[in-house]
């Protein structure tokens, strides 16, 4: 994995002229690996800027709809027409709604309210990541954590976006989206 990583930082590098640092550090976790990748644009001095990869191992996360090739959206002039392999709305929707259950990270949430009202929901696809973490939805227990989400709403988000929406109001729209959702599995 450490040489899949490299040799595509060396790719990146010599195609963009961005200057990567060779030091990578890496570490397996619960569901794969994380590797932090440094370089710097424009100074030499100080602490470099990072980039976090996430990597989830084929064992712990299935893809349950197919990938979608799509052109990389930048507002830079002097970006190629370039497209990615990218999981598509529906499968991001259902993972963001699975992550619901398993974990309390605010962009979850504001992912779930967000998509839930402008791409509708896959139901087999959701069952499908259910079943496969084994995972029983409970709405009582995702409740309980409200006030884990709503607390750390502001200092999570807030980088990210813009206007941020009132977290009781997104809980609240989240929570009654998934006691309809949640029936129908």
């Amino acid at each position: 994995m450490n040489n899949q990583i490299h040799n595509t930082i060396q790719k990146a590098r010599s195609e963009s002229g961005i200057n990567f640092l060779e030091q990578i550090k890496s570490e397996e976790v619960e569901n794969g690996y994380v590797c932090i990748v440094y370089f710097r644009i424009h100074r030499t001095t100080g602490d470099p800027l990072k980039i976090k990869i996430d990597i989830t191992t084929k064992e712990n996360e299935i893809i349950a709809s197919p990938l979608q090739k799509k052109r990389i959206l930048t507002t830079y002039s002097d970006t190629p027409d370039v497209k990615t392999l990218v999981y598509s709305l529906d499968e991001i929707f259902a993972e963001k709604i699975r992550s619901l259950f398993e974990r309390t990270r605010p962009r979850d949430l504001y992912d779930v309210w967000y998509l839930s009202a402008h791409t509708a929901l896959n139901q087999t696809l959701l069952k499908k990541k259910f079943e496969y973490k084994n995972i029983t939805p409970n709405l009582e227990d995702l409740t309980k954590r409200k006030n884990n989400f709503i607390n750390a709403w502001k200092q999570s988000l807030h980088h990210q976006i813009k206007n941020l929406p009132n977290p009781d109001d997104v809980f609240k729209i989240v929570n009654n989206f998934l006691q309809r959702t949640i029936n129908i599995l």
